[in-house]
């Protein structure tokens, strides 16, 4: 599920998303989102954010860092 997660976030028309909408938009339970989510974010391949009245928690892709100093 996180591969099906990420190729859909890659390719989608805009940049940030809700649980709900991935979990729609991929014909999935809330649940597997949610657990493809926590693997992912554990990857650092997306981020949660909040915004002020928006009650949902917001995915995106994680800006990639540079490791070099």
């Amino acid at each position: 599920m996180p591969a099906r997660v990420l190729a859909y976030a890659l390719v989608a028309d805009h940049d940030i998303h809700t649980a709900g909408e991935f979990a729609e938009d991929l014909r999935v339970s809330p649940a597997a989102i949610s657990v493809a989510m926590h693997q992912l974010m554990d990857l650092g391949l997306v981020e949660r954010t909040r915004e002020p009245g928006v009650r949902s928690d917001l995915y995106s892709l994680a800006q990639p860092r540079s490791t070099i100093e």
